[in-house]
C-alpha cells in the first residue's frame, strides 16, 4: 500500500513539472550531507557517522541516480568521491566502483575532486584484488595531486599506492610508497595522517620478522591515535601490537591487544578488522595449546572477512603464519573439520568466541615487551 502511494505521489510530481526540481533539491541536500560526513569518517564519532550514512543510504542512492542520469557532472563526481571512504569502509565496493568509473568517465577536468575520486576507486579495485587496475587508478590519481599540488590527498594516493604493491606481495616497492606519505603527512602535521603509513610500515617490519621496528613504528601510531578518535586505524594498530606482543612471548598484552581491537571493531561495525582481531585470537588460543578451538576460530574469522568483501585479511603475515602452525599442529583432517564449524558459525556467535572459550584478560592497554 505504502509504495503505490508512493508511485502516485512520484507520478502527480512529474505531471506537475516539480519532479526535476525536488530531485534536484534531494540531490542537493545529500551531496552537502556528504560532503560534511568525510571528514569525521577519519576521526572521533566515526562510528556515528558511519550509521549515519548507511541509514541514508536509499536516499544516497536515489541522489546518485538524480546526478547520474543529469548534465551536472561535476556534481556526480563531488558526491561519488565523498562516498569513497565510506563504500570501501561500509563494503559496498561493487556499488562504489560502478558510481566512481561512471562518475569519473564524465567528469574529466582536472580538479582535486577528480584526484580523490581517482584515489577512492584504486583504493577499492585494490581490495577487490584487482591490483593491476588498482594500480593504474592510484597512479593517475598520485600524477594529479601532484599537478595540482594538493598534499592532503597525495599522502593517500602514496599510501594506497603501497597497499597495492604490498597486496602484490612486493614489499621492496611499498616500503619507499609509505615513507613517501608519510613524509608528506608530517610535513602536513596531520598527526592522524601520519598514523596511517606508520600503521602500513609497523605490518610490513612484522612480515620480515622485525618485530622491534614493528613494533616501534605500531607504537608511535597508537600514539597519534590516541588523542585522534579514530577508532578504524587504532583498531588496525592493536591488531597489529597483538602480533608483535605474541612475537615477543607477552601473550597478556596479546590478549588485551586484541580484546581492544575487537571492542573498537564491533562499536563502527568494521568487520574485516573484527576477522582480523579473531585471527589473532586464534593465535592466543594456540599458544595455549588449544589447537582445534584455534582452527575454528580462524574459521569464524575466514567468513566474516569474506563477507567484508577484503581480498585479504588485515593482519595478513600473522594470520598466515597462525594457520600454517595450527594445520600442522592438529592434522590436515581435524584441522578442516574445525575450520569449517568455526565457518559455519553465526556472526553474534563468533565474536563470543574469545569469552566463551575463556582467552579474555582482565586489565587496561598495554606495552609488548620481549620475554
Amino acid at each position: 500500500m505504502l509504495e503505490t502511494v508512493r508511485e502516485f505521489a512520484q507520478d502527480q510530481l512529474a505531471a506537475s513539472g516539480e519532479d526535476v526540481t525536488l530531485r534536484g533539491a534531494h540531490a542537493a541536500y545529500f551531496l552537502a550531507l556528504a560532503e560534511h560526513a568525510k571528514p569525521h569518517l577519519s576521526a572521533a564519532g566515526q562510528g556515528a557517522w558511519l550509521r549515519r550514512l548507511e541509514a541514508e543510504h536509499p536516499n544516497i542512492r536515489v541522489a546518485l541516480a538524480t546526478l547520474a542520469a543529469s548534465d551536472d557532472h561535476d556534481a556526480y563526481l563531488r558526491l561519488a568521491a565523498n562516498l569513497g571512504v565510506f563504500w570501501w569502509m561500509r563494503a559496498h565496493l561493487a556499488e562504489g566502483r560502478l558510481h566512481l568509473e561512471h562518475a569519473l568517465a564524465r567528469a574529466a577536468a582536472p580538479t582535486p575532486h577528480r584526484a580523490e575520486a581517482l584515489t577512492g576507486i584504486g583504493r577499492i579495485v585494490t581490495s577487490q584484488g584487482d591490483l593491476a587496475a588498482g594500480e593504474t587508478w592510484l597512479r593517475q590519481g598520485e600524477a594529479l595531486a601532484r599537478s595540482l599540488d594538493v598534499p592532503g590527498l597525495l599522502w593517500q594516493a602514496l599510501f594506497e599506492r603501497g597497499q597495492a604493491a604490498e597486496y602484490a606481495d612486493d614489499d621492496a616497492r611499498a616500503v619507499p610508497l609509505y615513507d613517501a606519505a608519510l613524509a608528506v603527512a608530517r610535513e602536513l602535521n596531520d598527526a592522524q595522517a601520519a598514523s596511517v603509513p606508520l600503521w602500513a610500515l609497523s605490518e610490513v617490519a612484522y612480515g620480515r620478522g622485525d618485530l622491534e621496528t614493528s613494533g616501534r613504528l605500531g607504537e608511535e601510531a597508537i600514539a597519534l591515535l590516541r588523542s585522534g578518535g579514530d577508532e578504524f586505524m587504532l583498531s588496525l594498530c592493536l591488531v597489529t601490537r597483538g602480533g608483535v606482543a605474541l612475537g615477543w612471548g607477552d601473550l597478556p598484552c596479546a590478549v588485551v591487544a586484541y580484546q581492544e581491537a575487537l571492542e573498537l571493531a564491533l562499536g563502527i561495525e568494521m568487520h574485516w578488522v573484527v576477522a582480523g582481531a579473531l585471527a589473532g585470537f586464534a593465535a592466543v588460543a594456540a599458544a595455549r595449546g588449544h589447537h582445534v578451538a584455534a582452527a575454528g576460530l580462524l574459521g569464524a574469522a575466514a567468513t566474516i572477512r569474506e563477507a567484508s568483501h577484503q581480498d585479504r585479511f588485515a593482519n595478513f603475515y600473522h594470520h598466515a603464519q597462525t594457520t600454517q602452525a595450527v594445520r600442522a599442529a592438529v592434522g590436515e583432517a581435524a584441522f578442516v573439520a574445525a575450520w569449517e564449524a568455526g565457518r559455519a558459525m553465526p556472526a553474534e556467535e563468533a565474536v563470543d568466541l574469545p569469552r566463551s572459550l575463556g582467552l579474555l584478560e582482565k586489565g587496561g592497554p598495554c606495552v609488548p615487551t620481549a620475554r
